[in-house]
């Protein structure tokens, strides 16, 4: 008779410590996941006080994305109807392709994507554009954001209009953006 062994699998290759860390804040019971010794920045969080100030701040972290080198940007939404509406807010001020229906070939450039599509896809930057307390705020949502977050391999920022989720407010400090004259 053949023994069968368990091999626990606890090193993550794909993010940097500061993401993983920051991913694990939401799964309860955290795994004890090791990164694979990568630096990087810690993950940031922007609350616009209204629209254009969130939207031009997510257009200047995707040309900043750009500038440092990185290829491949997911702008990762929580649903479909969040995506294409973004979609609709930016699409004449950066050059961005929406991920639906399983339509990513080969992830070079701009994407939004919903998050459900999004597991299993790595990005060089993560920009989550929906970090709100309307769209994450129970516990099933945690899940959600640790799927989200876990996509970033470089740089993960997150965003949000107004009021951010009170499950990223619990784990991270965050910087108010307001309207500039």
């Amino acid at each position: 008779k053949k023994k069968s062994s368990l091999i626990v699998l606890n090193k993550s290759f794909r993010c940097t410590n500061e993401i993983l860390n920051f991913s694990l804040k939401f799964i309860e019971q955290s795994p004890q996941i090791k990164s694979f010794n990568r630096k990087g920045d810690s993950p940031e969080v922007f609350i616009a006080d209204n629209s254009e100030v969130f939207i031009d701040k997510i257009v200047e972290e995707v040309k900043s994305c750009q500038e440092k080198g990185l290829q491949s940007i997911g702008l990762i939404c929580k649903t479909e109807n969040n995506s294409i509406c973004l979609y609709n807010k930016i699409k004449h001020k950066l050059d961005i392709q929406i991920i639906r229906n399983g339509s990513a070939a080969e992830l070079q450039g701009v994407f939004i994507i919903p998050v459900y599509m999004s597991k299993g896809l790595e990005f060089d930057a993560v920009l989550i554009c929906d970090a709100d307390n309307q769209n994450y705020y129970d516990e099933d949502d945690k899940n959600l954001l640790y799927v989200a977050c876990t996509r970033a391999l470089h740089r993960l920022s997150l965003f949000c209009e107004k009021e951010v989720s009170p499950l990223i407010y619990a784990t991270s400090k965050h910087t108010k953006l307001a309207q500039t004259e």
